[in-house]
């Protein structure tokens, strides 16, 4: 019979940290205003793919916290989340396309991110979302809207694989 020594049979039966508990620490360190802290890690988790904490690191780029505020590289990480399903980024997304805000204004590009997050059930991001799409179909022309339902599909099918 094959025997452990104590410390392999430890590490073995105790629960590695997961990107998760990764995840609610770096909101814990955040919400205690550690912002440089927090941004490592919230780094650390976007750099994997963690589409949580590449909107969470777009909020701080966006506000400042932790680092200097800029609005293109907020806008990046949005693009990164947003891309991998997230809500809240695909509408703050759509809002910084909308206002021109880090990246060029394009109704079009904001209309398909915010309708994409309008789409995905019913929490309060998915109700704002619908109401910021309303606000800016008044603002775009009809020629527009047509592009940015093509460009929802579009969207679409490379976000979700449909």
């Amino acid at each position: 019979m094959r025997r452990f020594h104590p410390i392999i049979l430890v590490f073995m039966l105790c629960p590695l940290p997961t990107l998760a508990n990764d995840f609610d620490a770096a909101v814990q360190t955040y919400q205690e205003g550690h912002y440089q802290a927090a941004m490592q890690a919230f780094r650390g988790l976007a750099e994997r793919g963690n589409p949580a904490a590449q909107f969470h690191l777009g909020l701080m780029y966006a506000n400042g916290d932790g680092t200097p505020r800029d609005r293109a590289e907020a806008a990046r990480w949005y693009r990164e989340s947003a891309s991998r399903g997230f809500a809240a980024a695909q509408r703050n997304l759509g809002l910084v396309y909308s206002a021109g805000d880090g990246v060029a204004r394009d109704y079009v590009q904001a209309y398909a991110w915010i309708n994409l997050a309008a789409a995905q059930g019913n929490t309060e991001v998915n109700r704002q979302a619908r109401r910021d799409l309303a606000d800016l179909q008044a603002r775009m022309s009809g020629t527009q809207f047509l592009e940015a339902q093509h460009l929802t599909q579009t969207l679409y099918a490379q976000v979700y694989g449909d």
